[in-house]
């Protein structure tokens, strides 16, 4: 027998999906994708799958490889990966750390995906404070959850979602939401998900959190 306020949390998410789709439109948000002139994935995600993918605020000061990050844009990973492996712009930590991050999206583009996973496994042990440092964590998520190890890959996000600036969040909680094998434990993320969401949650996950209601009605 389902609880009324199951119901009722699921009559709501429902209402709340068909209100997103006719609301007035959403206020701009950062570019997903990265252009040819300001690439720079050593300093923004890029999806490998090409979905659009928040991104972060990129500190002034995080330094830049324009020929990589181009070559990396464009599709020649193998030039890219040499360029990220030549001399970085100076030789300060946050320069060696944006260089291993990018060496790691290449060798990822390339499909190597062992070595792209070593080479982020290096830049969180050697340089855990520093932007790119700390960006590795969702990575290594991702790469986990490629590899079918939820497990770890729950850890990783996890790491990266308590040590980030929060501007990923509901992103960070759905993904791990997805890899939860119990519907308590998605419903509970996916919940989190849609609060840091604030007024913009995604259609998707406003489905997903509604679906979650209705299993954990029918299990009572």
């Amino acid at each position: 027998m389902r609880r009324p306020g199951v119901s009722l949390a699921l009559a709501i998410s429902l209402t709340i999906s068909s209100l997103l789709s006719a609301c007035s439109p959403k206020q701009a948000s950062p570019t997903p994708f990265i252009t040819s002139q300001d690439a720079v994935p050593t300093s923004a995600f890029v999806s490998p799958t090409l979905t659009p993918v928040p991104v972060e605020t990129s500190p002034a000061e995080e330094p830049r490889f324009k020929d990589a990050d181009l070559a990396l844009s464009f599709g020649d990973y193998d030039k890219a990966l040499e360029l990220y492996r030549g001399q970085a712009p100076d030789a300060s930590p946050t320069s060696q750390a944006a260089a291993l991050f990018g060496q790691s999206l290449a060798l990822f583009k390339q499909g190597n995906l062992s070595e792209a996973q070593a080479v982020m496994a290096d830049l969180t042990a050697r340089f855990p404070t520093e932007a790119p440092g700390v960006r590795a964590l969702f990575w290594l998520g991702e790469y986990a959850s490629i590899a079918a190890e939820a497990a770890q890959a729950i850890d990783y996000y996890t790491q990266y979602q308590e040590k980030s600036n929060h501007t990923l969040d509901a992103m960070v909680f759905e993904k791990i939401g997805d890899l939860q094998s119990s519907p308590q434990m998605k419903l509970s993320y996916y919940q989190k998900a849609y609060s840091a969401a604030g007024n913009d949650p995604d259609l998707g996950l406003v489905s997903k959190l509604a679906d979650q209601y209705a299993i954990a009605g029918q299990a009572d």
